[in-house]
């Protein structure tokens, strides 16, 4: 877990799990999940992705109070659905070894490859590897709106999103670092992710819509 909020919470389009974790070894200690009824959750790269309001942040409130019983913090890790996002793994000759010069690059390459405004999009970065044949990142970018949808219910919930992260990255954080290859499938009524990951490293990451209106496929 690092330095993330201990509870979390996962939005989807199905519904609402939530989760606390005692420490940074993230065994978790508490699971609640709460339903949403159809259609009020349509993740997309699109404004209008929370469209009952009321319902998805009472289905927080509810998972949040029921697993985190005597927290002190309001801070959240939220998850979205990785319909919401863009995950792409970008080579560089090179690039600044501090965020604040080597974001501004990170973004510039984004714009040819999103299929929304890189300037008004939230955008993060990690480096998987680091050597004498360049620098590999994995950039993750989202649409400001969309993550405001998001972050909005947390809020009316009564918690404060502390750091947000895609479904299928969130997951790949509990893998053993092994040098076997692993393989992961995220799938959900409207998309299926699938990645590749080895010794902590990503080699792979692909999201498919499935829905046929809101999207389409990227790496």
């Amino acid at each position: 877990l690092g330095t993330r909020p201990r509870l979390a919470v996962e939005v989807r389009a199905e519904g609402v799990v939530a989760a606390r974790a005692e420490d940074a070894a993230a065994l978790m200690t508490a699971v609640a999940r709460a339903d949403l009824t159809a259609g009020a959750v349509v993740p997309g790269l699109r404004g209008g992705n929370v469209r009952d309001r009321a319902g998805v942040s009472g289905a927080i409130r509810r998972v949040l109070d029921s697993v985190g019983a005597g927290e002190r913090s309001r801070d959240v890790t939220l998850v979205v659905p990785d319909a919401a996002v863009r995950v792409l793994l970008l080579d560089f000759d090179q690039l600044p070894s501090k965020m604040a010069e080597a974001l501004p690059v990170v973004r510039f390459r984004l714009k040819k490859l999103l299929p929304f405004d890189a300037d008004d999009a939230v955008v993060s970065y990690q480096v998987m590897s680091n050597g004498k044949d360049g620098v590999r990142v994995v950039a993750v970018a989202m649409p400001r709106e969309v993550l405001a949808e998001y972050e909005c219910v947390v809020t009316e919930a009564g918690y404060l999103p502390g750091a947000v992260l895609p479904s299928t990255l969130a997951a790949l954080a509990g893998l053993d670092e092994a040098e076997v290859p692993a393989l992961v499938v995220n799938a959900g009524p409207g998309a299926v992710t699938t990645a590749i990951v080895r010794a902590g490293i990503l080699l792979l990451h692909r999201s498919v819509d499935m829905s046929g209106d809101r999207g389409g496929s990227e790496m």
